[in-house]
């Protein structure tokens, strides 16, 4: 697999910035930035930090906390993934729930209660959600939420989606999810304490992110076929994120925010 890096903002004239409007974000007590955004139907960007949650309306950004947390104020509350479904709702996953963004009355409304630690928008329109011992896959038009007892063996960390295919990661273990016949079974190991973080598939291939070990790229049976190192500074390992389509190709997002590496995986030879 080929791949190419470049270093935002290492050099000064790698981007000509006059291009760009900068605005100055209210300070929080979050660390690690921006964990997850998101563009409501109306275009307004919304992002969110473990405890901060923020909407940028087009010339300025606002914190919306308070709003957000409404329905059990005075309580600690923690804030996870944004996503969109196809249909333009917007959902927040907090401690407390899957909150789903009310577009007239401009607040938060608890859809599914419990604290959720990871979503995936299937392609039949299900939410599908990690929430303590359960999967859980919910539709937002008809209301409906079907739970399902996961395997009892290690804690999953994420729900993984790509092409209607359900996948849970657990470190160094990914199970695979049938939809139809609502059944969990193994699907492949990573070996050691690789967690996968994110997948996107190409032709016949499974591209699995894992956080330092790479890519595994995996076949439909679960075998391996090939694992591609991400490195960079000296050939030293990275911490990738995830993945971000584009016309061209699939694009690790890397950890420290001052990389992006395009990953394009139609070659299997890597540099």
């Amino acid at each position: 697999m080929e791949y190419f890096g470049s270093c935002l903002f290492q050099k000064a004239n790698a981007i000509d910035t006059t291009r760009y409007r900068f605005h100055v974000m209210p300070e929080t007590s979050y660390y690690g930035g921006i964990q997850s955004i998101a563009k409501d139907s109306l275009g307004r960007i919304w992002y969110t930090g473990p405890d901060a949650v923020f909407v940028y309306d087009g010339s300025s950004f606002y914190q919306l906390n308070e709003l957000a947390s409404a329905s059990e104020p005075g309580t600690k509350w923690r804030f996870g993934m944004l996503l969109q479904d196809k249909e333009g709702r917007l959902f927040l996953t907090t401690n407390h729930g899957l909150l789903q963004f009310n577009y007239s009355r401009f607040s938060f409304e608890m859809n599914v209660p419990g604290r959720i630690r990871s979503i995936r928008l299937n392609d039949d329109g299900n939410l599908v959600m990690l929430r303590d011992d359960s999967l859980l896959m919910y539709h937002p038009r008809h209301k409906k939420l079907q739970s399902f007892l996961l395997p009892k063996e290690g804690y999953f960390e994420h729900v993984l989606i790509s092409k209607g295919s359900v996948f849970l990661s657990q470190a160094g273990k990914l199970i695979r999810f049938d939809t139809h016949a609502k059944t969990f079974r193994d699907f492949a190991r990573l070996g050691s304490d690789n967690l996968a973080n994110d997948v996107t598939v190409y032709g016949d291939l499974f591209y699995f992110l894992t956080g330092r070990g790479g890519i595994f790229a995996i076949d439909g049976t679960g075998h391996i076929q090939r694992n591609v190192p991400i490195l960079a500074n000296g050939n030293r390992s990275v911490i990738a994120k995830n993945f971000t389509s584009t016309r061209w190709a699939s694009c690790g997002w890397l950890h420290k925010r001052d990389c992006f590496y395009t990953i394009p995986p139609m070659t299997a030879t890597p540099l």
